[in-house]
């Protein structure tokens, strides 16, 4: 092989793939594509140099162009710490305001559901009679609906809450495989719990102390359910909708998408299963333990939606398989 006349052939290339991997995180989508073309090529002339040559120095420079070139299509490591940036402040809040009208939705049915059972409840002396005796009704208006919150030490209790909590969340979204069916149900029984105990209480004016005590913490952990419903049915009704799209890709995407959201509800209700443990059963004033709930709510949706509104103006999905260290970006 004729070196010299090898290396003015394709000298170009290598000086072409040498200045895209210079400028690789300004580069357009054509670039991007002409240098992963280019890296193939220069592979494959690393390939024929050694095999033709014992040029040690121009083996070296098409080695450590090839070594260069190779990292800026794969991508170099991202540190954990960035994962974790990019994770709270893209993935999660982005796929949660972009499911922000289904989130509303489901709020608004599952609170219009609870009020009407609950007055129901409260209004009727038969239904009363039918969820149990007097004598119970009784014990648990006075003793047991405000006991439970206290009668556990607050670790154990805040665990045991957080663990059923994130249950719950955990498997209104995987309902979502089954067209997301089987959630308005989830939420029906969760709804009607809650109407019973209210409807209750405020048969025996005890409504206070029903609001006093399922505020605090009841506002970010219902939200939070709300949320995980919501995209869980999103996803599902992408199945039967998925737009111009195949189906295939949109329901793939959108399934990477929820579990952005899954994971990030571990956080959202370990903070609300750490105030329903201590801030719910302290001996704070009511108006300060449910200023507390309406705060850390109040946190919450301002965060999605500062976060949500900003990734989604830049194109973000939530989309897990949409990694920054994929290809050459900014």
């Amino acid at each position: 092989m004729d070196i010299d006349a090898f290396v003015a052939a394709h000298r170009p290339a290598w000086d072409r793939l040498e200045h895209l991997v210079r400028r690789r995180k300004s580069l357009t989508g054509a670039e991007v594509d002409e240098l992963v073309e280019l890296y193939q090529r220069v592979s494959t002339h690393l390939s024929i140099v050694r095999s033709g040559t014992q040029d040690a120095v121009l083996v070296g420079r098409l080695s450590a162009l090839v070594a260069r070139a190779r990292s800026a299509v794969t991508g170099a490591h991202v540190p954990v710490w960035r994962e974790f940036v990019r994770f709270f402040t893209v993935s999660f809040p982005v796929v949660a305001y972009r499911a922000r009208w289904w989130w509303l939705v489901t709020t608004l049915a599952f609170l219009a559901v609870s009020w009407v059972m609950g007055a129901w409840v409260a209004g009727n002396p038969d239904v009363q009679a039918a969820i149990g005796t007097p004598e119970e009704i009784k014990q648990l208006v006075e003793h047991d609906f405000a006991d439970y919150y206290s009668e556990n030490p607050a670790a154990s209790f805040a665990s045991r809450v957080w663990i059923n909590n994130a249950w719950v969340s955990m498997q209104v979204i995987v309902f979502a495989i089954f067209l997301g069916l089987p959630i308005p149900w989830v939420l029906f029984q969760n709804a009607a719990n809650v109407a019973v105990s209210g409807g209750l209480m405020a048969s025996r004016d005890k409504l206070d102390v029903f609001f006093g005590l399922i505020l605090p913490h009841g506002l970010l952990e219902l939200t939070a359910v709300f949320l995980a419903s919501a995209v869980g049915m999103r996803l599902g009704w992408m199945v039967v909708a998925p737009g111009p799209r195949r189906r295939i890709d949109v329901v793939a995407e959108q399934g990477r998408a929820v579990i952005s959201v899954a994971v990030g509800l571990v956080v959202v209700l370990f903070v609300s299963g750490l105030i329903e443990a201590l801030v719910t059963p302290s001996g704070l004033p009511t108006w300060a333990r449910v200023g507390i709930g309406v705060l850390a709510l109040v946190a919450f949706l301002a965060y999605i939606g500062y976060f949500g509104r900003k990734a989604e103006l830049q194109g973000e999905t939530g989309d897990l398989e949409r990694a920054p260290d994929v290809v050459p970006t900014n």
